[in-house]
């Protein structure tokens, strides 16, 4: 049942942070804002922890990465100059569809993984998510890219986002791509209106070694296939689109059948592909 939230702390330290999100007495969240708010709000929960003290709102280069702070509002990272080019804008693009421009001030990069999904998962290990509530663009463009993350619990340890669970007791901290080798990236959506949460989307990221497909409304949960890039481009598009169709497990309601999101998947997979090829030579 919903319950009434009694306490509000802001903390100063990630230290606090853990020790007022680990509390077994009282059920205590992380404040951070997604895309999409859920309903009920902060269902099960009776304190919240802000964590805009800890530093974790900016984005910084260093060598041949690039760190994004899990508490960056979304409206910063369309507007980042390193993001604009990386993939070619592809995480950019992702926020810009993720909420109007208010909501994009607010919500948070964190707000937004944890809010499209439990975590995700990597195809191949046939893993499962539990469940896809907020707009699942920003998600599938960091899986297709690769990204890693770190959490408040353990330092500066990294996860594959495909592995990444979000745990009572711990936060998000950073999101980690890799900017040393060039990307190509593609997105691929179907939606009622151009803003509506999509019905099924498709995030495509490829380099001259591996080609990455995210997917997200065509299953229980957002998963992501891989292979390598072969020589012929239409033979990586063939086995990346064929491996999208062995993971649908689509369920159908109000806005799209269980049939056309397992069609629109295979479409989707290989129009952002076709398009990633057909923009050039990938170096």
């Amino acid at each position: 049942m919903p319950r009434t939230i009694r306490e509000f702390h802001r903390a100063s330290t990630s230290a606090r942070a853990l020790e007022l999100l680990g509390r077994v007495g009282t059920p205590t969240a992380a404040l951070v804002p997604g895309p999409r708010l859920p309903a009920p709000l902060f269902a099960h929960t009776e304190a919240v922890v802000d964590l805009r003290a800890l530093a974790l709102n900016n984005i910084r280069v260093e060598k041949d990465e690039i760190y994004l702070g899990a508490m960056m509002d979304l409206q910063s990272i369309v507007k980042s100059a390193p993001l604009a080019t990386m993939a070619d804008g592809m995480l950019a693009q992702a926020a810009a569809l993720s909420a109007h421009f208010g909501l994009r001030n607010l919500a948070t990069l964190a707000g937004a993984i944890d809010g499209a999904t439990d975590g995700a998962t990597d195809g191949a290990t046939d893993g499962a998510m539990d469940h896809q509530a907020g707009p699942p663009e920003i998600l599938l463009a960091l899986l297709a890219m690769g990204a890693e993350v770190t959490t408040l619990a353990h330092g500066d340890r990294r996860t594959r986002l495909a592995g990444y669970r979000p745990a009572t007791g711990d936060a998000l901290c950073e999101i980690i791509l890799a900017s040393s080798t060039p990307l190509r990236g593609a997105l691929a959506r179907v939606a009622r209106s151009p803003l509506d949460q999509a019905i099924v989307a498709v995030a495509a990221a490829v380099t001259s070694t591996r080609a990455r497909v995210a997917v997200a409304g065509a299953s229980p949960a957002p998963f992501v296939v891989e292979a390598p890039t072969r020589t012929e481009p239409d033979a990586t598009v063939t086995e990346l689109v064929n491996a999208v169709a062995m993971h649908v497990a689509p369920q159908g309601d109000y806005r799209g059948s269980a049939s056309y999101r397992r069609a629109m998947a295979e479409v989707l997979a290989r129009r952002a592909l076709t398009q990633l090829f057909s923009n050039g030579a990938i170096s």
